[in-house]
């Protein structure tokens, strides 16, 4: 989905063999700046492993700054939203990513990866922060396909089986153990007057 800020639109284009990352004119519709990565399949025939991601961009502040998150395969990054500079990146992701990241307000980052795949806590920072701000990383988790929400201290998700997670943003912990709240779901979570 496209996300406005300011003067400029954002869209991720993904998946695909081409993946970027838009910045337009909100006006215009003029290409204000792109970022590229890789994506596509690696393999041949049944040995294909697919990569990509279908995450929508989040606009956060985090300290003194703005800064456009992205989950993508493999890592989660932060952007300087007006000239599409990495700030930082942070490794740990697997190569599927269907959710948006999340962000509380003092700067932790939570990133999901699909199809089983990991999810991150990491420390928004500077550089190549995966030693340095991580906080936390599961190597497997269930399947999600519709983005979690930050209330508090906690991040909460309900993967595609119906079960819902919730982590403790510092440690990752899972407090729910998976608690099956709902059939099958693709839906999002969202968060109003602190439920």
């Amino acid at each position: 989905s496209p996300v406005i800020f300011g003067d400029l639109v954002y869209l991720w284009v993904g998946p695909g063999k081409n993946q970027v990352l838009l910045a337009l004119e909100k006006e215009t519709g003029k290409l204000a700046w792109e970022h590229k990565e890789p994506g596509g399949a690696s393999g041949i025939g049944a040995d294909k492993e697919w990569i990509g991601s279908w995450s929508t961009p989040l606009i956060s502040r985090v300290g003194d700054h703005d800064e456009l998150i992205l989950s993508m395969p493999k890592a989660v990054r932060g952007f300087d939203p007006k000239t599409g500079k990495v700030l930082w990146s942070c490794e740990g992701l697997t190569n599927l990513v269907y959710t948006s990241p999340l962000c509380s307000p003092d700067g932790i980052v939570v990133a999901m990866s699909g199809y089983g795949g990991a999810p991150v806590g990491v420390r928004a920072g500077s550089g190549d922060v995966t030693k340095s701000q991580r906080l936390w990383h599961h190597p497997r988790n269930s399947q999600r396909i519709g983005s979690g929400v930050i209330l508090g201290k906690y991040a909460y998700m309900v993967n595609e089986d119906g079960t819902g997670q919730c982590f403790e943003l510092e440690t990752g912990k899972d407090l729910w153990k998976k608690e099956h709240v709902t059939g099958k779901t693709w839906s999002n979570i969202l968060a109003e007057g602190g439920r």
